[in-house]
């Protein structure tokens, strides 16, 4: 297979910096806008490349208490049979299954001027049917300590009017300001749970981070009882399932979430004011790995460069991945919105969009502690446009080994 790799010097960092707004089409995103810069796309590119960094977050807090789930340390030998499906025992395959999903870099400035740095992760256990959002937190030596471990999911025996029973597997999240939002789905509630199961779906659920330390479900302003929630269904009502959604704001202050199938734009400012389907996202792409064809993405970044959107998509070119292990890749995107009244305060007209197709990186896997880790989940774009990956198999229950193609 034809590998896309390029070399670029460290030099061309100097010329990309982080601005606090950039435009669109000629016209401008909010300061919420995730990565918004100033440059070009060979400047984008060799941030996305970048020279590959190894470190670990330990699973348990300053004071030595276990905080990420030990569900998640896998069994390999397990997880092949079931990549291939194979027909086994119940006691092999249902821990096989946990995994870390997703993750999110996330800086929080602070009254003083400085700045504390957080990751935060998924995970899906299957052994309890519960999704769980994760947070680890620099110190002052630059490590990452996980801090706190909530349930994402809310389960029909503690809140009826909920039941996301089925919800338990996390899929690529993305973050908005001081929002983050996480896309959940029904992965093997089928097969294994049928008892749960409620169709195939796909749920977005949103958290305020402000305090990241201590993330918040945002409530549903119309049912106080309830979260606010997106379920994704496009213009015919059918239900959209994708593993990874996109998520900024506009100008105007209204909220977009694209993924792989299509995008929807906010009907007000609020975050909560609901969502509808805006159109189909075409991709163009002459490389090895085309959507909707070999794979689908596992994780999805809006970067906003010098005036344009663009579309970071990752994920890895083979089918059987984790078992048998692909090119870990990310795709660049350059996005053609329909732009009502470009350079005013503008909006986006309903309608498909076009993502055209910029380059496609290879990393080498022989860069990750673990020769585990690859792009078929948890690998995803940060703010300062490094590729940061810590889905990996293996772990000793101490510490959780990642890679950062960049600094981090």
């Amino acid at each position: 297979m034809k590998k896309t790799i390029l070399y670029i010097y460290f030099c061309v960092f100097s010329s990309i910096t982080i601005t606090n707004f950039a435009a669109i089409n000629n016209s401008q995103t909010s300061p919420d806008a995730y990565a918004s810069l100033d440059g070009n796309e060979e400047a984008l590119i060799s941030r996305m490349l970048g020279n590959p960094i190894n470190f670990e977050i330990n699973a348990h807090n300053e004071t030595g208490e276990l905080i990420v789930p030990p569900c998640y340390q896998q069994n390999r030998f397990c997880t092949i049979f079931q990549a291939l499906h194979e027909k086994i025992d119940q006691t092999y395959a249902r821990p096989s299954l946990s995994h870390f999903q997703s993750n999110k870099e996330f800086i929080k400035r602070n009254p003083d001027g400085s700045a504390s740095k957080y990751i935060s992760f998924t995970g899906g256990d299957i052994t309890q049917w519960t999704s769980h959002l994760m947070v680890a937190k620099q110190n002052q030596e630059g490590k990452f300590s996980a801090i706190r471990t909530i349930a994402i999911n809310t389960p029909r025996d503690v809140n009826p009017l909920i039941d996301e029973s089925d919800l338990w597997h996390p899929c690529g999240m993305d973050i908005c300001g001081n929002y983050l939002a996480i896309p959940l789905q029904p992965y093997k509630i089928q097969q294994l749970n049928p008892g749960i199961y409620r169709g195939d779906r796909l749920r977005v659920v949103f958290f305020d981070i402000s305090n990241p330390e201590n993330p918040q479900r945002i409530a549903d302003p119309a049912h106080p009882a309830r979260f606010y929630v997106l379920d994704l269904m496009d213009a015919a009502g059918g239900t959209i399932t994708c593993p990874a959604i996109a998520f900024t704001r506009l100008i105007n202050n209204r909220y977009i979430i694209a993924c792989q199938y299509g995008y929807f734009v906010s009907r007000g400012q609020n975050i909560d004011s609901g969502f509808d389907f805006a159109g189909n996202i075409n991709f163009t792409n002459t490389t090895g790995f085309a959507p909707k064809d070999v794979g689908e993405f596992q994780n999805l970044s809006f970067v906003t460069l010098s005036g344009q959107l663009y579309l970071i998509g990752t994920g890895t070119t083979s089918k059987l991945a984790p078992v048998i292990l692909g090119e870990n890749i990310a795709n660049l995107y350059k996005l053609n919105l329909n732009v009502i009244n470009p350079g005013q305060a503008f909006d986006i007209a309903p309608g498909n969009i076009t993502a055209e197709f910029v380059t496609q990186i290879s990393y080498g896997k022989e860069c990750c502690i673990s020769p585990d880790c690859d792009f078929s989940a948890a690998s995803n774009i940060t703010s300062q446009c490094s590729m940061l990956s810590m889905y990996n198999w293996v772990w000793n229950k101490n510490h959780i080994p990642c890679c950062c193609f960049g600094a981090i």
